[in-house]
């Protein structure tokens, strides 16, 4: 009965500034070469986004349907250890080794770059969900960004073959780059798979224009 005493919930600044520019929403019918993209990638040190540690973070943005990247994001994270070192091999990171920032700063880097810009990158989910297990201990928030899985869009651009034909192999980043003629360089590194996933962004997008997506309604379903 006395809920309406209870205390608003205080945000430290960056998140305010982030919620900001959600306050103006984007129409659907904004054409597609008018929306900013942020396409991202993290190196982890594993696969459980509950257990394994968020390792480095890069993005670039896309606008214009072109690359910025004089508008780029890259962020080591400081590493103490790193309990899963099977995953060393992939992500190049030794422990003690490498010169980064505390994570809460990182985080906090990153919700600054990305602002309200749709986020997009390749099987998306996981990325996202590392950022928001480290925005749990800082706010308990999660990203609000509108987001994009490159493999799922493949999927839509390829629609007319068999869905029995669309085996997992063949939309992961290497079979993609490959199938769209991209070439690859810096694998394994954030910064430069969110590079090749922001070309694969826009071959997709180029590809799903001549079937009529052309706008963010049609690309955001």
């Amino acid at each position: 009965m006395f809920s309406f005493w209870k205390k608003k919930k205080e945000y430290p600044d960056f998140w305010k500034n982030y919620l900001a520019h959600f306050e103006n929403k984007l129409p659907k019918k904004t054409p597609i070469s008018e929306l900013k993209f942020v396409v991202f990638d993290t190196e982890t040190s594993g696969f459980d986004h509950k257990k394994d540690k968020l390792l480095t973070i890069g993005a670039v943005r896309v606008s214009n349907n072109k690359i910025d990247l004089a508008d780029s994001f890259e962020v080591r994270v400081l590493q103490q250890d790193i309990y899963n070192t099977e995953a060393i091999p992939i992500h190049g990171i030794v422990p003690n080794k490498e010169k980064g920032i505390p994570k809460n700063d990182a985080i906090q880097q990153f919700i600054n770059y990305i602002g309200a810009d749709i986020i997009v990158g390749q099987n998306i989910n996981f990325d996202i969900a590392m950022i928001n297990h480290g925005l749990q201990p800082i706010l308990n928030e999660k990203l609000k960004n509108k987001n994009i899985d490159t493999a799922q869009l493949a999927k839509r651009a390829e629609h007319l073959r068999s869905p029995q034909m669309m085996k997992p192999s063949e939309f992961t980043l290497d079979a993609l780059c490959k199938r769209y003629n991209i070439p690859m360089h810096d694998r394994h590194n954030a910064a430069g798979d969110a590079l090749l996933t922001a070309f694969l962004f826009l071959k997709l997008i180029s590809q799903l224009k001549k079937r009529g997506v052309k706008n963010l309604g049609d690309l955001i379903k």
